[in-house]
């Protein structure tokens, strides 16, 4: 005799990947009855409606309900939000034009303790990351803690008073996270670049009226090679790497894009001593060769003060060109021939070796 399921298993892996497929595929046949009248966003098992007024929204899912009774699906009256203005969705709270975290998200984090194992910590990690679109500066407040798992050792979590400090003040930005603005395909985008810490730091925005509102936060942590490079050079591999970052949320829609160095000019002129030529090539492709893509230079470091700026393009404070000669040029007492009576005469293998990128 051979058993099999009749419905799906709770527990079985692929349950929520086989039922979010078919129910798409049945949805689409309640979408091309209900055309022109509004919009359905399905996620698994999370459904979303979005209409114009709230008459059509209550007849929409009027008949999305019985359109699921009708297939065998159960609805949770409990959870259902019927024409509101503002609904959760996927842990996000949705207005008309913005997202924002719930407020039982926040608390739920904020009343998680401090840990005293590496497990616990990289399960807040874990959770935190979730919310860093909609935190500033991300990366600055998690690096203490990420370096405290690479020294911890079995069980033993090694923590300093400055993780205690990214912990807190961690939790305090999330409070204080504010609302991002969706995504507006039909405007251009602004985003604001710059590098901290070996870390890519911006922030994407979008005109609404006369001031620029975040639709979300970046923060990317440099390569290893890129670590070891100049502080002019490490904002060229930063743009890049927030640049690609932005498509997913820009879609291919023009950026206007802010960088506190002249990082065309560096990659021109410098490029070729520093990057591989993979690597330059890419360079290249992510800044010169795409149509979506618009570089202008800022004297502004501080993405709130980018936010709060009408016209951010202004001199910069420092030429790259000339700090990356300075800093290294030649010694100006290094000769080309040998010295006269030396006090010493050292001699090498010519070997050499990478230690954390220099």
């Amino acid at each position: 005799m051979q058993l099999t399921w009749t419905v799906l298993p709770q527990g079985f892996k692929n349950s929520p990947t086989i039922f979010g497929n078919q129910l798409a595929k049945e949805l689409e046949m309640w979408k091309k009855q209900n055309q022109g009248e509004g919009i359905l966003l399905q996620y698994v098992d999370d459904i979303l409606i979005a209409a114009e007024s709230k008459e059509t929204c209550f007849e929409m899912t009027i008949s999305l309900l019985n359109f699921l009774g009708q297939g065998g699906y159960r609805v949770s009256r409990n959870k259902a939000q019927i024409g509101k203005e503002a609904v959760i969705y996927l842990g996000f709270e949705i207005s008309q034009g913005q997202r924002q975290l719930g407020n039982e998200r926040k608390e739920a984090i904020c009343q998680i303790p401090e840990p005293n194992s590496p497990k616990e910590l990289r399960a807040f990690l874990g959770i935190i990351g979730w919310c860093r679109l909609w935190i500033l500066n991300y990366g600055l407040y998690v690096k203490p803690l990420y370096e405290a798992l690479k020294e911890s050792k079995d069980q033993y979590l090694t923590w300093t008073p400055e993780c205690h400090k990214s912990f807190k003040e961690l939790k305090k930005a999330l409070m204080m996270a504010p609302a991002l603005g969706l995504p507006d395909l039909t405007k251009p985008f602004e985003l604001f670049v710059h590098e901290r810490q070996h870390l890519a730091l911006g922030v994407l925005a979008q005109r609404l009226g006369s001031w620029k509102r975040p639709v979300g936060y970046f923060s990317k942590q440099l390569d290893t090679v890129s670590k070891g490079w100049l502080g002019c050079l490490r904002a060229v591999a930063a743009t890049v790497l927030l640049i690609q970052e932005a498509r997913k949320l820009t879609m291919g829609q023009k950026r206007v894009v802010y960088v506190p160095h002249m990082v065309i000019t560096v990659l021109e002129r410098k490029g070729g001593h520093w990057l591989s030529p993979s690597r330059m090539l890419k360079c290249q492709v992510v800044l010169l060769e795409q149509d979506d893509v618009e570089l202008k230079t800022t004297a502004i470091v501080n993405p709130a003060m980018f936010l709060s700026t009408e016209n951010p393009t202004e001199k910069l404070e420092h030429d790259c060109l000339l700090t990356i000669e300075q800093v290294y040029s030649s010694r100006p007492d290094l000769k080309d021939e040998p010295l006269k009576d030396p006090d010493l005469e050292l001699f090498t293998d010519g070997s050499s070796f990478m230690q954390e990128g220099r």
